[in-house]
């Protein structure tokens, strides 16, 4: 049931930004706005989330440890088991994760939803 509900959430989001639903539903990456993101669901468990994957780019060698020491003590204060953290890929760059319950989920509270987080991206990109 949950994959049927995240094949409707991805074509109608795609009906609004004109993207590729096989390659979204795919879990290609995409960029808009200067962002790359992905989304998955993992079907083989029927999960009842979407994720949401946003690549916020790579961290500066010479604030390594200052960038990664926030982004622990962001974890720390906003996680709670189901919602958005942080996490750093196997090329250096900081991923920022979500995930929305798709009974929950329409295609235009999910792009209102990558639209914040491409704000987010924006202001953490330029260090405020």
């Amino acid at each position: 049931m949950s994959r049927e509900l995240f094949t409707a959430v991805i074509q109608g989001l795609c009906d609004i930004y004109k993207l590729d639903p096989a390659h979204v539903e795919a879990g290609g990456a995409v960029e808009m706005d200067g962002v790359k993101f992905c989304l998955f669901h993992d079907k083989e468990s029927d999960s009842p989330y979407l994720m949401a994957y946003c690549d916020f780019g790579p961290v500066p060698k010479s604030l390594e440890a200052q960038v990664y020491k926030k982004l622990l003590e962001s974890n720390l204060s906003t996680y709670s088991g189901q919602g958005e953290t942080f996490c750093v890929a196997p090329d250096g760059h900081v991923v920022f994760v979500n995930n929305y319950p798709l009974e929950l989920l329409t295609p235009t509270i999910l792009a209102g939803c990558l639209t914040e987080t491409f704000k987010l991206q924006k202001k953490w990109r330029e260090g405020s």
